[in-house]
């Protein structure tokens, strides 16, 4: 462990990059049953990938365009170099860990445009596998299934209305607005809906609209569910309660 502040900001700001990775990477697909070396080892192995690139980004621009510190000053004494051009060394170092940060968000949650690129990349692959004869090998990977339904699933410009029926018969629909996005089975891994609440009770033949803001259905609770994309605005933000 770093034995003074200087090294220990040196040792968070170097593992930035993974904390970044992971904590974004798991905010749209969390896994299951994960150790604490296989999570240590992830923030480690992806703070060094995109340290090095951004380290190779500030080579290339320092070469084409001879700005920034001087290689050769941080190779010949590193600490007092760093003392006499901190300006330099602290601008740089900053630009440099937020470009890191920024590449490991981009990654770990890439934008719509490079998912959908990356989809259509995907959707040609069968067609080159069959061609040449190679066997394709369905990929097995732990992930919640309503973070699969409710987030990557989810078709652009649209939103999810769900149908739920309970273990008691009784049928409940809405838009969904929020879920617990972990793997493992637990009474806090709940849905919230949001209105158009409509309720069926067993036995009953119409629909009931509930006139509630927000439904939460625990998972113990739930039968089956569907799920619909249709094109809408998001679902209302809840009233405020009267005092």
């Amino acid at each position: 462990m770093p034995s003074s502040l200087s090294g220990l900001l040196l040792f968070v700001a170097l593992l930035a990059p993974g904390f970044v990775y992971h904590a974004r990477r798991d905010s749209i697909r969390p896994s299951a049953g994960t150790t604490v070396l296989r999570e240590t080892g992830t923030v480690v192995m992806t703070s060094l990938v995109f340290n090095v690139l951004a380290l190779g980004l500030f080579f290339v621009v320092h070469r084409v365009f001879n700005v920034g510190p001087a290689m050769q000053g941080l190779v010949d004494d590193a600490g007092g170099y760093a003392r006499r051009e901190w300006r330099s060394v602290a601008g740089w170092g900053v630009a440099l860990l937020a470009f890191s940060c920024g590449a490991a968000a981009e990654v770990a949650k890439p934008a719509s445009w490079v998912r959908t690129q990356v989809q259509r990349s995907a959707s040609r692959l069968p067609l080159v596998a069959r061609s040449l004869k190679v066997t394709e090998v369905p990929v097995v990977e732990p992930a919640s299934a309503w973070q699969k339904v409710f987030v990557v699933d989810k078709v652009k410009d649209a939103w999810p209305h769900v149908g739920v029926e309970l273990t008691d018969g009784t049928w409940v629909q809405g838009r969904h607005v929020s879920h617990n996005p972990e793997v493992e089975e637990h009474p806090a891994r709940a849905i919230v809906l949001g209105p158009p609440l409509l309720l069926r009770r067993p036995g009953e033949p119409d629909l009931v609209d509930l006139g509630s803001q927000r439904l939460v259905l625990a998972p113990d609770q739930i039968r089956f569910l569907s799920v619909s994309y249709i094109p809408d605005s998001p679902p209302p933000a809840a009233a405020p309660a009267s005092p």
